[in-house]
C-alpha cells in the first residue's frame, strides 16, 4: 500500500496534481525542487543572526541579478508594500514611523500613478503603506470589453491610454509611477503606454518608477539574468516580484530590488530584525527601526531565505532550450491522446508568447483543446471541480478555462511531473465523457 503524504495523514487533505497554471498561491506555488528542499533543510539546523542574513542574503540576490541592491520579503505583495513606503519615506526614520499615516504631522508624497487596464489584483498592497491610486485614463474603462470569437482575443474597448494622460496625472504629491509587466489579465501597449516609455516620463519629473512583474514570465521559454534585470536596464528604480512562481521558490517569499538607496528605505521597514540600535549595528548603511514600523508582520524565515537562494541559483542556471523541449514535448503529448477523442479537437500546442491572444495565462507551454459543450454536456469552466472530485487523484486545472469564452481548453505542463500526465489525462477523458449520462446542458 502506498504511503500516504503528509497532507492526507495528519489533515485529511488530497495532494493535487496540477495541469493548471502551475505557480497559483492558492494551491500551494511551484513545488519546490531537491535543491530547494535541502537547501531549506539545512538551514532549520542552525540559529543565526538574523540581520546578517537578511543583508548578507540581499547582497548574493543582487550579484547575482546584477542590481545595485536587494531585498527578500514575505512575498510579492510584501515587496510591493516596502517598494511603496520606500519612496514615500526614505531613509527618514520619523516618516517610516509615520506610516500608514501619510497626512499628519508631516504630509508625504503619497500618489501612485496607475493606468486604467494594467495593475487591477496588487493595488491594496500600495493601500497598506499608506499610498493612494491615481489613475491615470477612465477607470470605468477597464471594464469595457468584449470577445472576438473570430481571433479568440478579449478585447478591451474604450482604452486608449497616452503619455500625456500619465503626466496630466502628476502631482507636487506624486510619489512614484506604477508599472506593470503585461500579463494575461492586462491591456497591453499600444492601447496603453509602454514601461519604456513610462520610465522617459519619470526621469522627466524625476519620480520612482515601481515594476510590479510579479508572475516572473518564461516569455518563449527564455530564463535567467536577462530578464530579471530587463527592468534595470529601461532604467525602472525598483522591481517586484514573486519568487514562488516561476522561479520556483517557497511560496511565501519575494523579492524588492534595483536602486540602492530605495532598497535601504524598504528594507528597515520589512521586518524588526534589524538593528535596534544604530550607533552599535555591524551594518550602519541600514537606519534603526522599531517594531511599530509598516512590515512588522513581513517576516522571512531562515529556511525562506536560503530557500530563495537556492531558488534562484537554479533558475539562472537552467538550460532554456532542455526545459522547454521537456514542457513541449509533454503538451504534443497530451494533445495527441485527443486527436481521435469525440467533441474535442487538438488546436495546437502553443509557447506562451505566440498564442495570438492576450489573455493567457503565463504558465509556459500549453496544448490546446477546443471542446464541443453541448454534445458532451459539459461545460469548460466546470471542469476543475469535477476533476478535483471523484475517484484519485485531485488534479487542479485552476487557470485551464481562461479560453473557455471560445470553447477551448488549455492544459499546462510546468507543473507536472513526468508519469502524471498518463494519470491526469486518463481521469480528463473519465470527467469529459461523464455528462454524456447525465441531464442536457441548457441552451
Amino acid at each position: 500500500m502506498k504511503n500516504k503524504s503528509i497532507f492526507e495523514d495528519w489533515f485529511g487533505i488530497k495532494p493535487r496534481i496540477p495541469i493548471g497554471f502551475p505557480w497559483l498561491s492558492p494551491t500551494g506555488g511551484a513545488r519546490l525542487s531537491e535543491e530547494v528542499l535541502q537547501a531549506m533543510h539545512e538551514a532549520g539546523k542552525y540559529k543565526v543572526d538574523q540581520r546578517a542574513l537578511l543583508i548578507q542574503a540581499g547582497r548574493t540576490v543582487a550579484d547575482l541579478i546584477g542590481a545595485e541592491a536587494a531585498f527578500i520579503t514575505s512575498g510579492g505583495s510584501a515587496a510591493l508594500t516596502l517598494a511603496a513606503a520606500a519612496v514615500m519615506t526614505g531613509k527618514d526614520l520619523t516618516k517610516m514611523r509615520q506610516l500608514p499615516e501619510t497626512d499628519y504631522p508631516i504630509k508625504l508624497r503619497n500618489e501612485f500613478i496607475v493606468q486604467v487596464g494594467t495593475f487591477p489584483a496588487y493595488l491594496t498592497s500600495l493601500r497598506v503603506a499608506g499610498g493612494k491610486i491615481i489613475w491615470a485614463g477612465s477607470k470605468g474603462a477597464e471594464r469595457n470589453q468584449i470577445y472576438d470569437p473570430e481571433l479568440s482575443i478579449r478585447k478591451a474597448m474604450g482604452i486608449i491610454i497616452l503619455p500625456e494622460d500619465i503626466e496630466e496625472a502628476i502631482t507636487e504629491r506624486t510619489a512614484g509611477i506604477i508599472a506593470a509587466v503585461p500579463t494575461s489579465k492586462s491591456v497591453p501597449p499600444p492601447l496603453t503606454v509602454p514601461i519604456e516609455d513610462i520610465v522617459k516620463i519619470a526621469q522627466k519629473h524625476n519620480i520612482p518608477t515601481i515594476v510590479d512583474s510579479s508572475h516572473l514570465p518564461t516569455s518563449g521559454g527564455k530564463r535567467g539574468q536577462a530578464l530579471l534585470k530587463k527592468y534595470l536596464d529601461m532604467g525602472v528604480d525598483l522591481v517586484c516580484t514573486s519568487c514562488g512562481k516561476a522561479m520556483e521558490a517557497p511560496n511565501n517569499t519575494g523579492l524588492v530590488y534595483g536602486r540602492k538607496d530605495l532598497v535601504e528605505a524598504a528594507a528597515p521597514q520589512g521586518t524588526s530584525a534589524f538593528p535596534l540600535n544604530y550607533e552599535s549595528s555591524e551594518f550602519p548603511e541600514y537606519p534603526k527601526t522599531r517594531s511599530e514600523l509598516i512590515g512588522r508582520g513581513f517576516k522571512v524565515s531562515k529556511e525562506q531565505i536560503v530557500g530563495l537562494v537556492a531558488a534562484l541559483k537554479r533558475y539562472l542556471a537552467m538550460d532554456d532550450q532542455a526545459v522547454t523541449a521537456r514542457d513541449m514535448k509533454l503538451c504534443n503529448w497530451m494533445a495527441d491522446q485527443f486527436r481521435d477523442f469525440p467533441h474535442v479537437k487538438a488546436i495546437g500546442v502553443v509557447p506562451e508568447s505566440d498564442w495570438p491572444n492576450d489573455n493567457m495565462h503565463e504558465g509556459g507551454p500549453s496544448c490546446v483543446l477546443e471542446i464541443d459543450e453541448q454534445a458532451l454536456n459539459i461545460r469548460i469552466t466546470d471542469l476543475n471541480q469535477l476533476m478535483l472530485t471523484g475517484e484519485p487523484p485531485a488534479v487542479e486545472m485552476a487557470g485551464c478555462d481562461v479560453l473557455a469564452p471560445w470553447k477551448r481548453l488549455q492544459l499546462f505542463s510546468r507543473g507536472v511531473k513526468d508519469g502524471e500526465e498518463k494519470i491526469v489525462i486518463e481521469k480528463l477523458k473519465n470527467v469529459l465523457c461523464s455528462g454524456l449520462e447525465t441531464k442536457p446542458l441548457s441552451p
